[in-house]
């Protein structure tokens, strides 16, 4: 995998290689990824805090670098501490971290809109040499993994009737989920606990349609969306609506509830969830056919 590179000048503080993990590719998929990251805000300590070097500046992509405007320096023997959003100067999201006290990753708060924003982060440490060797080699570039700090849903709907004349179409796929939350980055060990606290407002992700599906086969929603993890006891209230076609006619058209729980959302994590439509749970009656013979006169 390539690696973007910028080398701003000699022993100047510069941005390497903002590696997205995880991150999968769908239709309509609304996360980030190596290729498509343009932006974000950085915070860098040396030694505390209170030697902060940057404060949420807002570093960008131009071309295969990454630039931002006044240049830092390294300081010999030093131990420096960087942390990324991204995106960059988003009103969705923000870090509160302390500028005084030993160090302290901060808490990051988080406002769902319509799950079409992605969040990451990322955090490094870096350890200067001695003053004489800092002279004689360039310091490399800070290098930033980043991680998703969210969950990724899709829906995928099969037509499950076994007759060659039934297709059925996917409308208005909508799923309740957390609205806003904050995580502490502090926690030890944070990217594995999901340790998201969730606010109490909910609100509706739209996932789109899933065209008109022939006996058998299956499709994918139109739209991926990005939600706040959660634990299994979230509950997750699903609504869409089915249109059952019968060759060219429609033959009905219903809307579906369904709830979703003991589903743990973690960061990170792509979830696809899967549902057939078939007459059971459409309650159509099947055709039957009952015969009698007329006596002869």
């Amino acid at each position: 995998m390539q690696e973007e590179v910028v080398t701003v000048q000699q022993n100047a503080i510069s941005f390497k290689g903002a590696f997205v993990d995880n991150a999968t590719r769908a239709a309509e998929d609304p996360s980030t990824t190596l290729e498509n990251i343009t932006n974000f805000n950085v915070w860098g300590f040396m030694d505390q805090p209170s030697g902060y070097v940057f404060t949420g500046d807002k570093v960008e992509k131009a071309g295969d670098a990454w630039t931002y405007a006044n240049t830092q320096y390294w300081a010999p023997a030093r131990d420096y501490f960087f942390a990324a959003v991204s995106p960059a100067g988003s009103a969705n999201w923000s870090l509160a971290v302390p500028t005084s006290g030993a160090f302290n990753p901060g808490v990051l708060s988080f406002t769902n809109v319509n799950g079409s924003e992605d969040l990451l982060y990322a955090a490094t440490m870096v350890e200067t040499p001695r003053y004489d060797d800092l002279k004689l080699n360039n310091m490399p570039p800070v290098k930033f993994q980043f991680s998703h700090l969210l969950s990724k849903v899709k829906f995928t709907f099969t037509n499950g009737f076994t007759t060659d004349n039934a297709y059925v179409e996917i409308k208005d796929i909508k799923m309740t989920a957390p609205k806003s939350g904050t995580i502490d980055l502090a926690v030890e060990n944070w990217w594995d606990n999901d340790d998201w606290n969730l606010g109490t407002e909910e609100f509706e992700l739209y996932f789109g349609n899933v065209a008109k599906l022939a006996m058998g086969t299956f499709d994918e929603c139109a739209q991926e969306r990005l939600t706040i993890p959660a634990e299994a006891d979230q509950v997750y209230d699903i609504t869409f609506t089915v249109k059952l076609y019968m060759g060219n006619q429609l033959a009905l058209e219903t809307e579906k509830t369904s709830t979703v729980t003991g589903v743990a959302f973690e960061m990170g994590k792509a979830y696809n969830l899967t549902a057939e439509i078939n007459s059971d749970n459409l309650d159509l009656p099947a055709i039957e056919f009952d015969v009698v013979v007329k006596e002869w006169d």
